[in-house]
């Protein structure tokens, strides 16, 4: 009995939300492909810790990283028009990230310490990493929820 008022009220937050069973499968296997992808860069950022802050080689790994999060998101197939366009922002974001590490990697030395100018820009690049990630997962979570 439990189980049966469970599934009414989802259906009728279903309802409620505007979110089709097609709409809601769409929305879960992408917000799959993000969670996915979340993992995949903290799990990166983890092997970061107690490491020298500005070295070449961990950029070179964000990078590939970033890459490989803009080809998850992409090979998500997609019907609704809507996440497509939200699936499209991610996957450029992503892209504009890699685009970001790789240009903080050429600033770094590949051993020893970098100058002070190149850790500026650096940290001046990092502020940008994630630009447009944020907006568009809000975006995505607004419409997925029916907003």
């Amino acid at each position: 009995m439990k189980i049966a008022k469970l599934i009414v009220v989802l259906g009728g937050v279903s309802l409620l939300t505007g979110c089709g069973p097609g709409r809601k499968a769409q929305c879960d296997t992408l917000a799959q492909a993000q969670n996915q992808v979340r993992n995949t860069i903290m799990a990166q950022h983890q092997t970061r810790i107690g490491q020298p802050s500005y070295a070449q080689s961990h950029e070179l790994q964000m990078m590939q990283v970033m890459q490989q999060s803009a080809q998850t998101m992409q090979a998500v197939e997609l019907k609704d028009k809507t996440l497509q366009e939200l699936q499209a922002r991610l996957v450029a974001s992503y892209q504009n990230s890699s685009t970001i590490y790789q240009n903080t990697a050429n600033l770094l030395p590949a051993a020893g310490s970098p100058s002070e100018a190149a850790m500026q820009q650096v940290d001046t690049l990092h502020r940008q990493v994630d630009a447009g990630i944020p907006e568009a997962i809000h975006d995505f979570n607004l419409y997925c929820m029916g907003g």
